[in-house]
């Protein structure tokens, strides 16, 4: 799982491969923008991509596909 939080702001996650998670793919939580793009995203046991706690990043062009719960 990659964990974006307030720390982690403005972060951008670039074309990456994030699969077979036991968790979320990506979470981005507690405040934290950047940019989610270009990804690939899959089998993850919960959400390829969780935003939660005012985070607010910009998410654009991302595959997401088999995961169990949610985007």
């Amino acid at each position: 799982m990659l964990y974006l939080d307030f720390i982690t702001c403005a972060v951008q996650v670039l074309r990456n491969k994030i699969f077979d998670g036991l968790q979320c793919g990506i979470l981005v939580h507690n405040g934290a923008t950047g940019v989610v793009t270009g990804n690939k995203i899959s089998n993850n046991r919960l959400a390829g991509i969780s935003v939660q706690s005012k985070g607010a990043p910009e998410v654009v062009d991302n595959t997401v596909s088999k995961g169990q719960v949610g985007l």
